[in-house]
C-alpha cells in the first residue's frame, strides 16, 4: 500500500509556500523492469518523487533545499522551454529536474524517470529521444569504466540504448560484459547480458522485466 501526505514548505528560491505531496511508505510486488523502474505499487508512487512550486517553477526532491546554481538553470530558456515538449506534465517535472541536476548520471536518471511517463502514454518518439539525452550522459559517466561500481549503471544504461534502437552501441557494452570477471562468476548477471543479446540481435525494443531474462 502507498501512503502520502502534505507538508506546507517554503521554497529555497522565491520562499513561497508549497503545500508538498510526501511519500510516506510504498511496497512493490514482482519483477522490476530491465531499466530498474520498480514494479507496481511503487511504480504508480511516481507522481510523489519530485515537489514543484507552482509561483517559480522549482522542481526538486525537496523543495526546501536549492541546488547548485538552481536560480539560474529555472530562469533559462532551456528550463522555460521544457513545457513545449509534448510530454505529460509529470514528464516534465522529470526533465526539469534533470537540468537541474549537479551530476551527469543524476542528470540521466531524472531524464529515464521522463521517459517513463512516456512509456505510460504510449509516446513512443518522445520516449526514444529521452533515452538517447539519457545515454548520451551515462557512457559519458562510464567512459569505459566497466568496474565493479559501474557495473548496474552499464546494466541500466544497455537497456536505455535498447530502448531507443541503439542495438549496436548496446552491443558493443554487451561483448565487453562478457569478459568482465563480475559478470561472469555470477549467474544472474551472466543470464541478463545474454538476454540482453539476444534481444538486439533481434533489434526488439519492447519493454521487458528482469525476471523474464531468467
Amino acid at each position: 500500500m502507498t501512503t502520502s501526505s502534505l507538508r506546507t514548505k517554503n521554497c529555497a528560491l522565491c520562499g513561497s509556500t508549497v503545500a508538498c505531496p510526501v511519500l510516506r511508505s510504498t511496497n512493490a510486488f514482482g519483477s522490476p523492469d530491465l531499466d530498474l523502474r520498480p514494479p507496481e505499487m511503487e511504480r504508480s508512487s511516481m507522481g510523489l518523487w519530485l515537489q514543484e512550486c507552482e509561483t517559480c517553477n522549482y522542481v526538486a526532491v525537496d523543495i526546501s533545499k536549492s541546488a547548485d546554481n538552481a536560480r539560474n538553470i529555472v530562469t533559462s530558456d532551456d528550463y522555460k522551454q521544457i513545457s513545449d515538449v509534448k510530454i505529460s506534465n509529470l514528464g516534465s517535472k522529470f526533465l526539469r529536474h534533470a537540468l537541474l541536476c549537479g551530476n551527469p548520471k543524476s542528470r540521466a536518471l531524472s531524464q529515464l524517470k521522463a521517459a517513463w511517463t512516456c512509456d505510460d502514454d504510449h509516446n513512443d518518439v518522445v520516449a526514444a529521444t529521452i533515452r538517447t539525452a539519457a545515454a548520451d550522459e551515462l557512457l559519458g559517466v562510464i567512459d569505459g569504466n566497466l568496474s565493479a561500481e559501474n557495473i548496474n549503471t552499464v546494466f541500466v544504461l544497455i537497456d536505455i540504448l535498447r530502448r531507443c534502437s541503439r542495438f549496436d552501441d548496446a552491443q558493443c557494452l554487451i561483448l565487453s560484459l562478457k569478459e568482465n570477471p563480475e559478470v561472469k562468476n555470477n549467474e544472474i548477471l551472466t543470464k541478463l547480458v545474454g538476454f540482453q543479446s539476444t534481444l538486439c540481435s533481434a533489434k526488439d525494443k519492447a519493454c521487458y522485466t528482469v525476471s523474464e531474462a531468467n
